[in-house]
């Protein structure tokens, strides 16, 4: 993901960036899909071509889907939080194979997901308060100069004018 100068490439536009990025790996993994055999595979299997391509289709709308969100999360957010929720990600992707595919977990995989999942949470719900007071603590300083303002004083220095 461009950040800072790199982002100026693109004049700091992240729908640009989107239609670079995803034209970019259209035309850079169309010579792969033709060099492993996968589209003759396409086009061999017993099922409709078309509702192959559809498939295909709307996996591409929901990976371009997933990069705005991944844009959004590290624009709107700290490279320690856009951790925590990759790591919910994978974890409910782990969850989702139990019930979707009947897959496998050991004792330590079913731990991991119980402690991941934990964490996630606390760190949610601490990063939640942690947010709360710092809303409270700045309209508390709008409402102190507000007050200092109207009655004259300065806030900073405790004199009035």
């Amino acid at each position: 993901m461009l950040r800072g100068k790199s982002f100026q490439i693109v004049n700091n536009d992240h729908w640009q960036l989107e239609m670079y990025n995803s034209c970019l790996a259209a035309i850079v993994l169309t010579p792969f899909l033709f060099a492993s055999g996968e589209f003759q595979g396409i086009l061999n299997t017993e099922g409709d071509p078309f509702s192959i391509f559809g498939l295909a289709l709307l996996s591409g709308f929901l990976g371009f889907a997933q990069n705005l969100s991944v844009y959004y999360m590290i624009k709107n957010t700290s490279s320690f939080t856009s951790s925590f929720i990759v790591e919910m990600k994978s974890t409910l992707q782990s969850v989702s194979s139990l019930y979707l595919f009947s897959t496998a977990h050991t004792q330590e995989g079913y731990v991991g997901i119980t402690l991941c999942v934990f964490g996630t949470l606390l760190y949610a719900w601490f990063r939640y308060n942690d947010m709360k007071q710092s809303i409270r603590s700045q309209k508390h300083k709008v409402l102190s100069d507000n007050v200092a303002t109207a009655s004259g004083g300065d806030i900073e220095s405790g004199k009035e004018n």
